[in-house]
């Protein structure tokens, strides 16, 4: 006969949509923040870190580039990414992301917002102090411990000790360059659009 009513009895699937560039792009960022904390090569940071300037600045969707098997002719984007992006498409996350969020400890990308201290050397604080988070680095500079760290010092530690007296253990969120600001605006608008 037809199909049945929409009603209050049937139920409707909220419109599924793809997720935006900006998104991607800042989920292979975090990828490559994660994976050179995680000690993998500078070939597979840079992959991904390449791999998301692709993404942020593509003309196009990247979720429809990839649903139309075209995503791998974006500069940087190869095969490994794309299955990471059709598995972002299909369960809504990347697995190797999840997977080593699970390793490793959240608090140390958030030191990584400090000035001087990337990736690498909070993971060395890691595993030489333990320090895992902001909380952690500031009761380590305050009791004098970071300058018998091998490549740190006395001077590193007064701008650890600085820095959290500018208030940036109290920062909510780290401040995000324009550039990347403004390809989240623009994924923001395209949403909205659509």
């Amino acid at each position: 006969m037809g199909e049945p009513p929409v009603g209050r009895d049937t139920p409707l699937d909220p419109p599924v949509t793809d997720p935006a560039n900006a998104t991607i792009a800042s989920l292979f960022d975090e990828l490559a923040d994660l994976y050179e904390l995680d000690g993998a090569v500078v070939h597979r940071v840079l992959a991904y870190r390449n791999a998301a300037k692709s993404v942020r600045e593509a003309p196009r969707s990247v979720a429809a580039m990839t649903r139309e098997g075209k995503v791998t002719e974006l500069p940087g984007i190869g095969r490994t990414l794309e299955e990471k992006i059709e598995a972002l498409l299909d369960t809504g996350t990347i697995p190797a992301v999840e997977k080593l969020r699970a390793r490793i400890p959240a608090g140390l990308v958030d030191l990584t917002r400090l000035p001087g201290l990337g990736p690498k050397r909070a993971r060395k604080l890691f595993d030489e102090l333990g320090i895992d988070s902001l909380e952690s680095l500031r009761a380590a500079a305050e009791g004098g411990k970071l300058r018998d760290v091998r490549g740190f010092g006395a001077k590193f530690e007064e701008s650890v000790l600085a820095a959290f007296a500018a208030g940036v253990g109290d920062a909510p969120r780290p401040r995000v360059l324009l550039s990347k600001a403004l390809d989240i605006g623009e994924g923001i608008i395209a949403t909205l659009r659509e």
